[in-house]
C-alpha cells in the first residue's frame, strides 16, 4: 500500500506541471489505475487528486476533459464524500455537462459521477438546489445530437435527483416532461424508454406533473404504453403503471377517466403488470386497478364478463357446458382463479388469476354470475337452454 502511496502521489504532483505532455500522461495513468484497482481510489483522493482533476475539466483539450471525468468517476464509486467536499466539484461538472466544444465521453462521465454521488439520500437535495446541473442533463436529453450514452447516464442522474421529492419540482420547471415523453415517441430503443419512463414514474409523484403532463399529452403517451398492442417492455409498463398511480394518488382525477375512456386494451396492460409484473409492480397494478374500478361503477365486473362470454362459444362446443353452468351457480364459491383454469384447459386465457393477488370480492362476484347467466343463452346462439337440464341455482 505505500507503493501506491507513493505512486499516487507522484501522479497527482504532476498534474500541476507546465508540461501539457507531463500533464496528459499523469491523467492517464490516473485513470487506468483508478479504473483497475479500487484500493488506490481513495489513496489518489487523499493525495489531493480531485481538485486538480475538477480544474481540468475546464482545460481546452477534450482528451484531458475526457480523462479527468473518467478519473472523478471512478473515485466517485468508493470515495463519495471527498469529492462532495471539494469546492467547486459541482460546478466543474455542470461545466463538463454543458460545456462546448466537449467531449461526448467527458459529458456521459459527468452524468455518470453525478448518479453516482446521487445514490446518498443527503447529497440529493444539494446537487438538486444545482439548477444549471438539472438544466444540462435535461438539455442533453432533449438534443437529438447527443450520443446515446451521454443521454443513458443524463436519464440515471435525473432519476436520482427525483428521489428526493423536493427536487420533482425543479425537474419538471426546467422542462423534463417534455423533453422525456419526447424522447419516448421518437426513440424506439426498449432501454430508453426504460430509463425515460422510470424518471416519469417518480416526478409524477408532485402536484406539478399533472399540467406539465398535459401540455405534452404524457397521459396519453402512459395509456399507449400499457397498451397490449405496443409491444412495451415489462419494465416500461411498469414505470407507466406507477407514473399513472402517482398521478392518481395526487388528485388528478381526469388521469383515471382518460384511461377508463380508452377502453379494456389499457385495462388488460394494467392487469398484466398485476397478474405477471415485479413484486413491486404487481402491487401498484393491484392497486391502481382498484383506485379505479372505485370511481367507475366496477369496470373489473365488465372486464371480467367480457372476458368469459369471449371463450364461452369454445366451451359450449366442448363436454364443458355442464362446468360452466356450475361455476355460474350462485350456490358455489367459484372465482376468477376457477374461470381461469377452464379456460387454459383450452388454451386461452380469462384475463386475471389469483396467483397475480388480485380478485374480485365474492358479493362482487356473485353479481358478476347474475349477468353471465343471462348472457349465457344469447352467447349459445339465441337458443335458450333447458332448466329442466341446465339448472343455475339460487343465491345464497
Amino acid at each position: 500500500m505505500e507503493v501506491k502511496r507513493r505512486t499516487a502521489k507522484a501522479l497527482v504532483t504532476k498534474l500541476s506541471s507546465v508540461s501539457e505532455l507531463t500533464r496528459t500522461e499523469a491523467l492517464c495513468e490516473l485513470r487506468l489505475m483508478s479504473k483497475h484497482d479500487p484500493e488506490i481510489r481513495p489513496v489518489i483522493a487523499d493525495a489531493g487528486a480531485i481538485p486538480l482533476l475538477s480544474e481540468t475539466l475546464y482545460a481546452p483539450s477534450l482528451a484531458s476533459q475526457e480523462n479527468a471525468a473518467a478519473t472523478l468517476l471512478n473515485i466517485s464509486i468508493t470515495s463519495k464524500e471527498p469529492l462532495m467536499s471539494t469546492r467547486g466539484l459541482l460546478d466543474a461538472l455542470s461545466h463538463a455537462l454543458r460545456s462546448t466544444p466537449s467531449s461526448a465521453a467527458a459529458r456521459s462521465a459527468a452524468a455518470a459521477t453525478l448518479f453516482s454521488l446521487l445514490t446518498v439520500d443527503s447529497y440529493r437535495p444539494i446537487i438538486g438546489s444545482k439548477r444549471d446541473i438539472v438544466y444540462a442533463l435535461i438539455d442533453i436529453i432533449k438534443n437529438p445530437s447527443s450520443d446515446p450514452r451521454s443521454m443513458k447516464d443524463s436519464l440515471k442522474a435525473l432519476f436520482g435527483l427525483s428521489l428526493y421529492p423536493l427536487n420533482r419540482a425543479t425537474v419538471i420547471e426546467l422542462g423534463a416532461a417534455a423533453a422525456l415523453f419526447s424522447l419516448i415517441v421518437k426513440d424506439g430503443r426498449v432501454g430508453m424508454a426504460e430509463d425515460a419512463t422510470a424518471v416519469i414514474a417518480q416526478i409524477a409523484g408532485c402536484e406539478e406533473a399533472g399540467d406539465a403532463f398535459n401540455k405534452v399529452c404524457g397521459i396519453e403517451v402512459l395509456v399507449d404504453l400499457l397498451d397490449l398492442s405496443t409491444g412495451s417492455s415489462g419494465r416500461t409498463k411498469e414505470n407507466a403503471v406507477s407514473a399513472l398511480l402517482n398521478l392518481v394518488q395526487c388528485g388528478r382525477e381526469e388521469v383515471g377517466e382518460s384511461v377508463r375512456e380508452l377502453g379494456l386494451g389499457v385495462l388488460d396492460g394494467i392487469a398484466g403488470v398485476a397478474e405477471s409484473g415485479s413484486a413491486k409492480g404487481m402491487r401498484k397494478a393491484a392497486e391502481l386497478l382498484k383506485i379505479l374500478d372505485a370511481r367507475s361503477n366496477g369496470f373489473l365486473e365488465q372486464r371480467l364478463e367480457i372476458r368469459i362470454l369471449n371463450w364461452i362459444d369454445f366451451v359450449i362446443q366442448t363436454d364443458n357446458l355442464r362446468k360452466l353452468v356450475d361455476l355460474l351457480d350462485l350456490s358455489t364459491r367459484s372465482s376468477i382463479a376457477d374461470f381461469d383454469a377452464m379456460a387454459n384447459g383450452g388454451g386461452l386465457e380469462t384475463g386475471f388469476s389469483d396467483q397475480g393477488g388480485f380478485d374480485l370480492p365474492r358479493e362482487r362476484m356473485k353479481r358478476s354470475k347474475r349477468t353471465l347467466k343471462g348472457k349465457l343463452p344469447v352467447a349459445i346462439g339465441g337458443g335458450g337452454y333447458d332448466e329442466q337440464k341446465v339448472n343455475v341455482g339460487e343465491d345464497d
